[in-house]
C-alpha cells in the first residue's frame, strides 16, 4: 500500500499509473478531499482535548457545565474522524503500486520475450518429465500430505528440497548484505493497519490472529 502523504504530492502521478496498468480506476480527488477534512477535524478534536483538559483545573459551576459540552462535542468529532479515515483508507487500500519504469505499457501482445542469457536451453533425445513427476519420484514434494492439509494445489518440500530452498534464501541474504542491505526479521504479530497495508487482506479475518 502506497503512503497516503506520497499520494497527495503525487496525484497526476497515480492516475497516470493506474491508467498504464489498466486497473480500476480510484477516485483520486475525492481521497485527497477526504484527507484534508480529516486533517481540519483532526486538529480541531486536538483543540478541544486541550480546551477541555484546562476546563477541567476549574470547579465552578460555569466550567463544569462548560467542560461536559466540550467533552460530548469531542466525542461527536472523534466519531467524524474516525469515519474519515476509514472511507480515505477504504480508497488508499485499492490504488495499485507503482510500476516499475522498464516495464511495458500494454497488455500481453506488448510484453516483452524472456531471455534464457548466454546459454541456450538444452535439447533431450527423450521427453523430459515435468517439474512435479520429477520432484514427485526423487521423493522431495508430497502433493498428497499438502492437499490433506492445505487443500488442492499445495505441497510440502521435503529432504533436500528443503536444503535447497534454505541455500537460496542464505545465497540471496549474502548478497543482499554485500550490497549493504540490513537484514530484517518479519514481527511475528502486526496491527490491522500494517497488516493491511502489506496487502495481506482476506475476507476471513477470523482465521489471523491479529491484536485489536
Amino acid at each position: 500500500m502506497l503512503d497516503r502523504k506520497y499520494v497527495l504530492n503525487n496525484l497526476d502521478l497515480i492516475e497516470q499509473n493506474m491508467v498504464d496498468r489498466q486497473s480500476k480506476p480510484v477516485d483520486l480527488q475525492l481521497f485527497a478531499e477526504l484527507e484534508s477534512e480529516y486533517r481540519g477535524k483532526e486538529q480541531r478534536l486536538q483543540q478541544l482535548r486541550e480546551s477541555a483538559n484546562a476546563i477541567a483545573q476549574q470547579r465552578s459551576p460555569e466550567a463544569i457545565e462548560r467542560g461536559r459540552r466540550l467533552r460530548d462535542e469531542e466525542r461527536t468529532l472523534r466519531e467524524e474522524v474516525a469515519r474519515l479515515r476509514e472511507r480515505s483508507d477504504a480508497l488508499l487500500r485499492v490504488i495499485p503500486n507503482l510500476t516499475h519504469p522498464d516495464v511495458p505499457i500494454g497488455g500481453e501482445e506488448d510484453s516483452r520475450g524472456i531471455a534464457f542469457g548466454p546459454v541456450n536451453p538444452p535439447m533431450f533425445d527423450f521427453l523430459p518429465k515435468d517439474h512435479v513427476d520429477l520432484a514427485t519420484d526423487l521423493g522431495i514434494l508430497d502433493l498428497a500430505a499438502g492437499s490433506r492439509v492445505a487443500g488442492a494445489g499445495f505441497y510440502f518440500l521435503q529432504g533436500e528440497a528443503v536444503l535447497l530452498e534454505f541455500a537460496l534464501q542464505q545465497l540471496a541474504l549474502e548478497r543482499l548484505i554485500a550490497a549493504g542491505v540490513l537484514p530484517a526479521d518479519r514481527a511475528r504479530a502486526g496491527q490491522r493497519r500494517d497488516h493491511d497495508g502489506c496487502g495481506l487482506r482476506t475476507a476471513r479475518r477470523r482465521e489471523q490472529f491479529l491484536p485489536p
